[in-house]
């Protein structure tokens, strides 16, 4: 009898897994912090973390960095998802707007936006700013472009490498800024590694 009983708890088991694989992941969501996948038959599941050290920041985003390397502070206005310091000098940022390029946001518009945004924030006029760099930029098989450019806030040198993706439904801002006078060859090697451990899910 006890036999019996465990065939059919591996039985009922068995079918249980089976038909979960068979559903369609249709979306993804987070509850208690952790990222979900939805799936087309109403369940969902927890998705597991490839790197213990990963937050979900946002349903789309997660960064993976070391909490004792990349420690979270607190953002400075509500815009800004999530805020980590590096060290004294250097900075990392993400910015996730629900808005894509269903609603006509493209990296042209984000250009702009970012440019203006600085030049507002800096007290000047947007042709004062200093664009050291626009290129192409990567993450997690999404195509974007990154803007490097320098500030001056309350009268601190600022460099900020700012890379932008635009989705259908959602844009991206990943960013990391210094302080100081050039986009430093320790600045790009942090951009780098920022990115790196950076996942986007679109």
């Amino acid at each position: 009898m006890m036999l019996n009983q465990k065939l059919i708890a591996a039985l009922g088991l068995t079918l249980t897994l089976g038909t979960a694989a068979l559903a369609d992941i249709v979306g993804t969501a987070v509850v208690d912090g952790k990222k979900v996948e939805l799936n087309s038959d109403g369940t969902w599941a927890y998705v597991e973390a490839a790197d213990s050290d990963c937050q979900t920041l946002h349903p789309i985003l997660s960064f993976c960095g070391d909490p004792d390397i990349w420690v979270s502070g607190q953002p400075p206005n509500a815009d800004i998802i999530a805020q980590y310091r590096y060290d004294d000098r250097h900075y990392g940022q993400f910015i996730v707007e629900a808005l894509g390029a269903n609603d006509g946001m493209s990296l042209e518009f984000m250009r702009d936006a970012v440019l203006q945004n600085a030049a507002a924030a800096s007290g000047v006029p947007v042709s004062q700013i200093e664009v050291l760099e626009v290129t192409p930029v990567e993450l997690s098989g999404q195509s974007g472009e990154q803007i490097v450019y320098k500030v001056r806030l309350n009268g601190l040198p600022i460099v900020m490498a700012n890379s932008v993706l635009v989705s259908d439904s959602h844009t991206v801002q990943a960013m990391t800024f210094a302080i100081g006078q050039e986009y430093s060859v320790e600045h790009r090697s942090l951009n780098r590694t920022f990115m790196e451990l950076t996942e986007l899910d679109n």
